[in-house]
C-alpha cells in the first residue's frame, strides 16, 4: 500500500465526484466551488497529515516468556513487561494497563497470559469462564476472535488441552429460534465459538463479548447456565480493550455490570486481574503545578496517574501507577547506520515520481527503488503458477528487507526521522504535507534544485513509498521497519450557502463572517444554474410596501429557511423563494415597473432600481426569482418553487453532500486503487442504527463504482472493435477471473467482487461460495449471474443515463 498516495487520490476522487455531481453553467461559480472545497483553512479538507513513527524496543536478549506455552517470537519491551505482571505462573497476576501506539501489539500483552493461565487451568480439570475480554465494537472481537483462534490452531499444547475461546455479539436471539444454531460450534483455524446454545452448553474458556451482551448473560434465565461451573476462583481475568472510550455515561454503565458481574461471581476485591488497552496517553503534567502554583515535586500529576486513577474507580480495584505500562521506542540513532556510513541521494525527476497507470504498489516500490538507486528486485523465474507467486512473495519479502537496510544508509531517511522525533518530543504530532517539505528543504539542501513546492511533494511521497515498503528482520520475521501513518479528514459537505453578492463565493452556514451574509445554495440539475434559497418574512411587507416599493424582505434565519424548503408531506413553504443572478438580463428582462433587485445587507427585494427601502443602501445585485404556489384541494397554498433560468421543479437541489455518500466514494478509491494491495476498513459510527444504515448504504453505493470500473476495464480491453451489450455479463466474469494487476484474480473473487448486494443472500450463490472443492460456479448459476451483469450493463446504458450525473442534453463537437 502507497498510504501517501492513496490519500492524495481519495482527496482527488471526491473533489472530481463533487465537481460533476455540482456542474454548474456559469464557470465563475464552478471556480468558486472549487476554491471554497479546497480552501486549506476553512476548506472540505485537512490534511494530509504524515507521521514516520520509530520501531519499539525488543525486550533484551536471551528472554525466556514466563509461560508454559511456547512464543513463536520476540516481544516488544512493553509487552515483557505486561506479560511479567499478567502471568499466572508462580505468581498471582497484576492489574495491568497498556497504554502504547497503534501496531505496538496491544492484544498480545494479554493474548499470551491469558492463554498460558488457560492451559493450565485445563490440564488441572477446571471448568467455566476462566477470562473475559470486553469490546467496544463487534469488528474487533470478530478480529480477536481469529487471533485467538490462530494462536490455540498453531500451538500443539493448548490444541490439545482443547482450549476453547467464544464470541458472543448478539447473533443468538432468544426470540428467534430458528437463530439458535447459527454460528460456529467449534474451534477453527480462524475462528472460535460463536454458537449460543454450544457455549451454553460447554462454557468457553475465553469469552469475547461486548458490554451490553455481558449484561444480557448475567440477567437472563436462558443464559445463567454459561456460569454454573464458575466459583469465586475461576475467572482470573477481566480484559477491557480501548479502554479510553469507556467514559461518560458509557462508562457509568460499565463500572455498575463490572460491580454487578464480581457480585454475581462471588469475587471479592483484590481477587480479579483487571486488564486495560488504550491508545497512546498525553502525559503532560494537568496538575496545578501546570496551572502555576507552586506545589511539591510528590504533588505532580502525570497521564499514568489520571489513568490509574480513572481504571481503579471503573474496575473498583486498587491499581497503582506502576501498572501503566508505555510504549518505549529505539532512538533515531539506534536505527540508522553511523553517521560516517550514510549517503547522499541524487533527487529523482518529479516525472520519474508519478505512478504509472499500470503499476500496482509493489510495482511502483520497484521502481522507485531503482529511480533513487536503492537495491534492485530480481524477478524469479518459474513455469508453474502456484510456485511462481510463491517465489515472488518470497522474492518481494527479500528484497523489503535489502531496501530497509540501504535506507538505514541515506542521509535522507534520517533527516525524516530527525523531524518527525523533533515534532513527537515538541508535541507537535503528525506534519502536513507543506510543512514537511519546507522542514526536509530546509535540512537537506538537495531539495534546493527543486524550486517548484509541487514537484518536492512528488519527490518525498514516492520516498515515503519506498519507507512503507521497507521491512527488518525482527524475531526471525520480516516487519515494517517504521510504522507509516498518513491522515486525511474530510468534512461532510452540508449546510453550504453563497454570500449574497453578484462575485460568486461559497461558505459554512454555521461559520458566518460578520461581513457577508449567507443563504443556502442550491443547484439545478436540469440547466446547471446556482443561487440562493430564501424565505419571505412576511413581518416586514407593510414596512416595504409603505414606502411604495414592490418587494418584500427575506428573512436571514437559515433553520427557518430549511424548514420552509423541507416543509411538510414533502412539498416547500409557500413563502420559499429561488434566487439566481441575472446581471445582464438574460433570465428575465424586467416588465413596465423594472426588473428585481436584491439589497445584499437587508435582503430586501424590491422590483425597480432605487436604494433599499428599510436602509438606504444603495448597494443591490440584480437577479431573477421564482416563487410560485399551488393551491390544494382543501384550499391551502404550498410551494412549487421552479428554476429561475429553464422552470424545472424536480431539478433543484441543495447544495451538499452526507457523510455516507462521501464515504462510498472514499471507500470506492480505497478498494479499487491499483496502489492498494492489502484494503481493509474499519468504519465508526454513533450508534447501532447509523452503523447498520451505513453498512448496507457503503454497501449499495461503493457496488455501483465497483461495477462501473470493472465494465469500463471490460470495454477498454475490447478496444476499438467494442463489446456487444448482450456479451458483457460472461466477459465481465471471463476477463476479472484472470490473474493481473488490480484484478481480483480467480472465478469466486471475481463473483464475489461483482454479485450486486441484493444476490449476496442467494442460496444458490452461498451454496457454491461456501463450497471449496468448487472453482468455477454450476452452468445454471453462471446464466443466473451474466444475466443479472448484463441487465446492470444495460441499465448503467440506458434508464441511469437520464439520473444524476450525465451527458444527456450536451452537445459533442467532433472534428472532421
Amino acid at each position: 500500500m502507497l498510504p501517501a498516495h492513496i490519500a492524495e487520490n481519495i482527496r482527488r476522487q471526491v473533489l472530481y465526484y463533487l465537481q460533476s455531481t455540482f456542474d454548474f453553467r456559469d464557470r465563475s461559480v464552478s471556480r468558486a466551488f472549487e476554491q471554497f472545497l479546497q480552501d486549506p483553512e476553512r476548506g472540505l479538507f485537512k490534511g494530509p497529515w504524515v507521521q514516520l513513527r520509530r520501531s519499539f524496543r525488543l525486550a533484551p536478549q536471551p528472554y525466556t516468556p514466563p509461560f508454559d506455552l511456547n512464543v513463536p517470537f520476540l516481544p516488544f519491551r512493553h509487552q515483557a513487561v505486561a506479560w511479567r505482571r499478567l502471568s499466572s505462573k508462580n505468581h498471582k497476576p497484576e492489574p495491568t494497563l497498556v497504554t502504547t501506539g497503534t501496531g505496538s501489539g496491544k492484544t498480545e500483552c494479554f493474548l499470551y497470559p491469558l492463554l498460558d493461565h488457560c492451559l493450565r487451568a485445563k490440564q488441572a480439570g477446571q471448568l467455566g469462564l476462566k477470562a473475559i475480554v470486553l469490546y467496544p465494537m463487534n469488528a474487533l472481537a470478530a478480529d480477536q476472535e481469529r487471533r485467538f483462534a490462530k494462536s490455540i490452531w498453531d500451538d500443539p499444547v493448548l490444541k490439545k488441552a482443547g482450549v476453547r475461546v467464544g464470541t458472543y455479539t448478539g447473533r443468538y436471539d432468544p426470540g428467534d429460534p430458528t437463530s439458535q444454531d447459527s454460528g460456529t460450534s467449534s474451534m477453527g483455524k480462524d475462528h472460535g465459538i460463536t454458537n449460543h446454545e454450544a457455549q451454553l452448553e460447554n462454557p468457553p474458556d475465553i469469552l469475547l463479548t461486548n458490554y451490553k451482551m455481558l449484561d444480557f448473560l448475567l440477567l437472563r434465565p436462558q443464559d445463567q447456565q454459561l456460569w454454573r461451573f464458575n466459583e469465586s476462583d475461576t475467572l482470573q481475568y477481566l480484559v477491557l480493550d480501548e479502554l479510553h472510550t469507556y467514559d461518560g455515561a458509557q462508562g457509568a454503565d460499565v463500572a455498575c455490570l463490572i460491580r454487578r458481574l464480581k457480585e454475581r461471581l462471588s469475587i471479592p476485591k483484590g481477587k480479579l486481574c483487571v486488564v486495560g488497552t488504550s491508545a497512546t496517553m498525553d502525559d503532560r503534567d494537568r496538575s496545578d503545578r501546570a496551572l502555576g502554583l507552586t506545589i511539591s515535586v510528590d504533588a505532580v500529576e502525570t497521564g499514568g496517574d489520571r489513568l490509574a486513577r480513572f481504571a481503579s474507580t471503573l474496575f473498583e480495584e486498587e491499581i497503582p501507577t506502576e501498572a501503566v505500562i508505555v510504549e518505549d521506542r529505539l532512538t533515531v540513532e539506534e536505527i540508522v547506520k553511523p553517521e560516517e556510513d550514510l549517503i547522499s541521494l541524487d533527487l529523482p525527476t518529479s516525472e520519474d515520481c508519478e505512478p504509472k497507470p499500470d503499476e500496482d504498489a509493489t510495482a511502483y516500490a520497484i521502481r522507485q527503488a531503482r529511480v533513487w538507486g536503492g537495491p534492485e528486485f530480481a524477478e524469479p523465474t518459474t513455469g508453474d503458477v502456484c510456485d511462481g507467486l510463491r517465489l515472488r512473495a518470497t522474492a518481494i519479502e527479500r528484497w523489503s528487507v535489502a531496501l530497509g537496510d540501504w535506507l538505514k544508509g541515506t542521509q535522507l531517511f534520517k533527516h525524516l526521522l530527525e523531524l518527525f522525533d523533533a515534532a513527537e518530543r515538541s508535541l507537535e504530532g503528525p506534519l502536513t504535507w507543506t510543512k514537511l517539505v519546507e522542514r526536509l528543504a530546509a535540512k537537506d539542501f538537495s531539495f534546493i534544485a527543486v524550486p517548484n513546492l509541487e514537484d518536492r511533494k512528488r519527490i518525498i511521497t514516492a520516498f515515503f513509498a519506498l519507507v512503507a515498503h521497507a521491512k527488518e528482520i525482527r524475531s526471525k520475521g520480516a516487519f515494517p521497519l517504521v510504522p507509516t501513518q498518513v491522515q486525511l479528514w474530510v468534512r461532510e459537505l452540508a449546510r453550504i450557502g453563497r454570500v449574497v453578492e453578484e462575485q460568486p463565493i461559497f461558505g459554512w452556514l454555521d461559520e458566518p463572517s460578520p461581513e457577508q451574509t449567507l443563504l443556502p445554495a442550491f443547484q439545478c440539475n436540469e440547466c446547471g444554474a446556482s443561487g440562493w434559497i430564501g424565505l419571505q418574512n412576511r413581518q416586514s411587507d407593510t414596512a416595504v410596501n409603505a414606502r411604495g416599493v414592490q418587494g418584500f424582505k427575506l428573512t436571514n434565519d437559515i433553520s427557518a429557511i430549511y424548514r420552509g424548503w423541507f416543509g411538510r408531506n414533502g412539498s416547500h413553504d409557500q413563502r420559499i423563494v429561488l434566487i439566481v443572478p441575472d446581471s445582464d438580463g438574460s433570465i428575465n428582462s424586467g416588465d413596465l415597473f423594472g426588473a428585481w433587485y436584491l439589497h445584499p445587507s437587508s435582503l430586501v427585494l424590491r422590483q425597480g432600481q432605487g436604494a433599499c427601502p428599510l436602509t438606504n443602501d444603495t448597494r443591490r445585485l440584480r437577479v431573477a426569482f421564482n416563487q410560485d404556489v399551488e393551491k390544494l384541494a382543501n384550499g391551502s397554498l404550498h410551494g412549487v418553487q421552479a428554476c429561475p433560468c429553464c422552470g424545472s421543479r424536480e431539478s433543484i437541489f441543495i447544495i451538499g453532500s452526507r457523510s455516507a455518500t462521501l464515504s462510498s466514494v472514499m471507500v470506492d478509491e480505497l478498494f479499487g486503487s491499483m496502489l492498494n494491495n492489502d484494503p481493509k476498513l474499519l468504519a465508526f459510527t454513533d450508534s447501532v442504527q447509523d452503523a447498520s444504515h451505513r453498512a448496507g448504504f457503503l454497501s449499495a453505493r461503493t457496488y455501483n463504482f465497483t461495477f462501473r470500473t470493472a465494465l469500463q476495464g471490460v470495454i477498454n480491453d475490447a478496444g476499438t472493435a467494442g463489446l456487444p451489450l448482450t456479451e458483457v455479463g460472461k466477459r465481465l466474469l471471463e476477463w476479472w477471473s484472470q490473474p493481473g494487476v488490480g484484478k481480483p484474480g480467480t472465478m469466486k473473487k471475481a463473483i464475489a467482487a461483482l454479485l450486486p448486494p441484493d444476490l449476496h443472500d442467494y442460496q444458490d450463490y452461498l451454496n457454491y461460495r461456501n463450497n471449496p472443492k468448487l472453482t468455477n460456479p454450476p452452468t445454471a448459476l453462471a446464466f443466473d449471474i451474466e444475466t443479472r451483469l448484463t441487465w446492470q450493463a444495460t441499465s448503467e446504458f440506458g434508464v441511469m443515463l437520464l439520473r444524476g450525473r450525465t451527458m444527456e442534453g450536451k452537445r459533442v463537437v467532433q472534428p472532421v
